[in-house]
């Protein structure tokens, strides 16, 4: 059996625990989700604890903020021949509010780390993979504060689905799991996003 995970690592700019408070943020502040492993085009040997690492920089500054991540994983084989099981070679992971929260209720700040459900995506032969992923904030705040609806964001002005491409083989390199994490990949259009917040508002609306 192969298996493949899917880690987060929060990269904290200062270790803190948050009491939910809007006056924890320290905005405005920049916010960077980055694919740190697999690279684009790369392949790897299909080895049991196959990892899929992401990298959050500055989220202590920004939180509470409702963001998340949507991660969707699936084998080019299955997805162009259209057969076998898509429950194992089609997965949607979702690293959402509740998870990022947890770092920030942990009694050890720093780096944490979360995976999904252990989930079987190969077979041991070759293979290639689509790791497709967007990073979603919730509508609260208007750009110019009026209530046109063209005034709500939810997601940075360049956001959208990314894509990264990697291959698995027999023989090819072992995924380094430790590299990975601590490694500092080129940014790009696929990998990463980047974006400032300026300013958060809420609203509450009431029907009468």
């Amino acid at each position: 059996m192969r298996l493949l995970l899917v880690f987060l690592a929060l990269f904290l700019s200062i270790s803190v625990r948050v009491s939910g408070q809007d006056q924890n943020r320290k905005l405005p502040a920049d916010l960077q989700v980055n694919l740190l492993f697999p690279r684009a085009e790369e392949t790897y040997a299909p080895t049991q604890w196959f990892p899929i690492i992401f990298g959050i920089t500055n989220l202590d500054a920004v939180w509470p903020l409702d963001v998340y991540v949507d991660i969707e994983i699936y084998s080019m084989s299955w997805r162009i021949n259209n057969t076998g099981s898509s429950s194992w070679q089609d997965v949607a992971p979702r690293i959402n509010k509740a998870l990022l929260a947890e770092a920030f209720n942990s009694i050890t700040p720093g780096q944490h780390f979360f995976h999904t459900p252990l989930v079987n995506m190969t077979s041991g032969t070759t293979d290639q993979y689509a790791i497709r992923w967007a990073l979603s904030l919730e509508p609260r705040c208007f750009h110019d504060g009026s209530v046109d609806e063209k005034g709500w964001s939810n997601r940075p002005e360049n956001g959208g689905s990314r894509v990264v491409m990697f291959s698995t083989a027999p023989g090819a390199q072992v995924p380094d799991i430790e590299s990975a994490v601590y490694a500092c990949p080129e940014s790009d259009q696929e990998n990463s996003v980047a974006y400032t917040i300026r300013q958060q508002q809420h609203y509450e609306i009431y029907e009468v």
